[in-house]
């Protein structure tokens, strides 16, 4: 069972977090087919081996789970590119509004610290 989700596990590309979290649930998935058919009465190694079986080939299994993580990466990325675009829209509109092309007041800076004694 653990080689079948290490040879998937090696197929995989992506964030090492969301990698662990997706071949985490595989092997709680396996988990439980060996304990279903363990409660059908199999013995532990035949119950394993029909789970394994059934899990799939991590060739076929692997194009799906890649998907998962390309969509688990995309959403972080997007999730940086909002909070930078964010950063971007105050720091212009604050750049904006002290200039001397703008109109508005100018930037009232501290100079109480600047003076000289």
């Amino acid at each position: 069972m653990e080689e079948r989700l290490r040879e998937l596990g090696d197929r995989l590309h992506g964030p090492a977090r969301l990698k662990a979290d997706l071949l985490t649930e595989a092997r709680h998935a396996l988990q439980d087919a060996v304990e279903a058919y363990r409660d059908g009465g199999l013995p532990a190694a035949e119950a394993a081996q029909r789970a394994v079986a059934e899990f799939g080939e991590p060739a076929r299994l692997a194009p799906a789970y890649q998907a998962e993580l390309a969509t688990g990466s995309l959403r972080g990325l997007s999730l940086r590119v909002l909070a930078v675009a964010g950063v971007l829209v105050v720091a212009g509109d604050l750049t904006w509004q002290g200039s001397s092309w703008s109109g508005g007041p100018a930037h009232r800076w501290p100079t109480a610290c600047c003076r000289a004694r």
